[in-house]
């Protein structure tokens, strides 16, 4: 069993499609989303369309609960909003679009054989809570220390720091395929592949198809 993950799009259309082809070629059986589906880039829609219609799974992202915040702000006033972006404003999510996001779960629980995934954005409990106490991430954020210690399942999928991890605290492993988004020079362009017969994990550039090395840090 192969799964690919994949997280952050942004409305990244073009950047959606490269990890699909990515994933399709390795081969994977199943594709996880973990949030932040919308928002920065030119293609909202698009990128909503295409996850519904290939059914892939998927969290709410800080991103998207903005969205859909953003939205309906507008549509109880003629005036839009003074946190609202141009882009927003410009290219509006439709009806259907922000029931999509809104109908989305913080969280995910799959059973494969002996092992258990939890999908999350940010941390279980705050999709944008942050991950790391700072911006050295040399060590967790109290949050994410606590929802771990509550969490039953052997492995967390995240998403929300644009780069990628496979880190370990008190047992638990917790794994992030970065971001799919190619918009922004903070953005890793990447995502993941989790085989669950030797719980290798791997991440794939998508510029060029390589596995993208990372540290793998124990944190006390």
């Amino acid at each position: 069993m192969r799964i690919g993950i994949i997280s952050d799009i942004h409305g990244d259309m073009r950047s959606l499609m490269a990890a699909a082809d990515c994933l399709q070629q390795q081969p994977v059986d199943l594709i996880l989303c973990a949030g932040d589906v919308v928002e920065r880039g030119s293609d909202d829609h698009g990128v909503i369309s295409y996850l519904r219609q290939h059914g892939i799974s998927c969290v709410q992202g800080n991103h998207d609960e903005n969205a859909v915040r953003h939205s309906e702000l507008s549509s109880d006033s003629d005036e839009p909003s003074e946190h609202e972006s141009p882009q927003r404003l410009e290219t509006p999510l439709s009806h259907d679009a922000v029931e999509f996001l809104k109908a989305l779960p913080l969280t995910l629980t799959f059973e494969f054989g002996k092992t258990t995934l939890l999908l999350a954005h940010a941390t279980p409990s705050d999709n944008g809570a942050p991950v790391f106490q700072d911006s050295a991430c040399d060590s967790l954020s109290k949050k994410f220390k606590k929802d771990l210690a509550r969490m039953e399942a052997d492995i967390l999928i995240v998403g929300h720091t644009h780069f990628p991890f496979d880190i370990r605290y008190k047992g638990k492993r917790v794994l992030n395929p970065g971001s799919v988004c190619n918009l922004q020079s903070r953005d890793s362009h990447t995502c993941g592949i989790l085989n669950l017969t030797d719980h290798t994990y791997s991440v794939r550039n998508l510029i060029n198809g390589t596995s993208v090395e990372f540290l793998d840090p124990e944190f006390e």
